[in-house]
């Protein structure tokens, strides 16, 4: 099946492009049939010349044209305004477009089985109750804290002879003697 589509000869950053009738399966650089006429879309109108008999030609012989050709055939006025095609979206722009467009999701908690009897769906929705969950659970793992702390402490109480606790970093220290009214003399250089 023969495909009447755009083919690009321009430079880098200057697109011109040769509208050629070429086998559907052949690469877009590859080879084609015919030249039929050309595109510029750099200059101010752009410029579209097209040998129109050979158009005739190849669409009665059963070429279809690219959706870019198609439109610009409409804007020259060889087709209907009608027949104008759409741009079709690749997957690329379609999953840019979806990135967009998507809203961040609320923050959803699966509930218990006890409490999603009272809520229909089985979700908590709304943020404040979740904060103050959040909150409670907090609290009560700093209350089950300081009770540790406290039974250590206890414990260390009961060890020491004194009845005081006695810190770890006191037994690991050495005592230092200094004589009354002596400052004591140490070596910062080293």
């Amino acid at each position: 099946m023969l495909k009447i589509r755009l083919r690009r000869i321009g430079k880098k950053k200057q697109p011109f492009y040769r509208i050629v009738v070429a086998d559907k399966d052949s690469p877009v650089k590859g080879k084609f049939v015919e030249i039929i006429g050309t595109y510029n879309p750099l200059t101010d109108p752009k410029k579209i010349e097209v040998k129109v008999d050979r158009l005739k030609y190849w669409l009665e012989k059963g070429a279809r044209p690219s959706d870019t050709v198609n439109n610009l055939l409409v804007k020259i006025d060889y087709f209907k305004k009608s027949q104008v095609i759409k741009k079709t979206v690749t997957k690329k722009r379609k999953k840019k477009k979806e990135k967009e467009e998507k809203p961040e999701k609320p923050t959803q908690i699966p509930v218990p089985e006890s409490q999603a009897k009272e809520q229909p769906g089985g979700l908590l929705e709304n943020t404040e109750e979740i904060e103050e969950k959040i909150e409670e659970a907090k609290a009560e793992e700093a209350e089950k804290q300081e009770i540790a702390e406290k039974v250590e402490e206890v414990k260390q109480a009961e060890q020491t002879k004194g009845g005081k606790p006695a810190d770890e970093s006191e037994k690991n220290q050495p005592k230092i003697l200094k004589p009354k009214n002596q400052p004591i003399k140490t070596n910062l250089n080293s």
